[in-house]
């Protein structure tokens, strides 16, 4: 019976898997604080305390006598910003004159044209004066055919 119960006990346990355990990493180690730097104390003198000075002007320093300087000849300008900038401002003010040309084209284009616009303006005046006589005549001698029409059908 001692056999059965061991066989029974000899049973084969349920067992987890095995779990693989990953690497721990190495500790991050701490470097060491300097040491706080002590000031060192300077030792007072005990004789006499030192007296306020008064404020006084510093010294202006003479500028020692520099020579002439050579003039050199005018040398290309190597930033390209501002030679940039510069053809701009040459751009722009060359655009505006060319503008002005053209105001002034059209200036002396209105004065002709307000010129020619009188003078239409007078001839058509003395024309329109003219032919309102005459249409006023021509009514006239209209009006009195008619005139003259009706008479003469109410005598028949």
């Amino acid at each position: 019976m001692a056999t059965a119960k061991k066989a029974a006990k000899s049973k084969p346990k349920a067992r987890k898997p095995a779990v693989k355990k990953t690497a721990r990493k190495p500790a991050v180690k701490k470097t060491a604080r300097k040491p706080a730097v002590k000031k060192k104390v300077a030792a007072k003198k005990a004789t006499r305390p030192a007296a306020k000075k008064k404020a006084s002007r510093p010294a202006v320093k003479k500028k020692a006598a520099r020579p002439a300087a050579k003039k050199r000849p005018a040398a290309k300008k190597k930033t390209t910003a501002s030679s940039a900038a510069n053809a701009r401002v040459k751009a722009l003010q060359a655009n505006i004159n060319a503008l002005k040309k053209q105001i002034l084209g059209l200036k002396n284009e209105v004065r002709s044209h307000s010129k020619r616009a009188d003078a239409l303006g007078k001839l058509s005046a003395r024309r329109g004066a003219a032919i309102a006589k005459a249409i006023g005549v021509w009514d006239k001698k209209a009006h009195s055919a008619v005139a003259r029409l009706a008479k003469s059908r109410k005598k028949k």
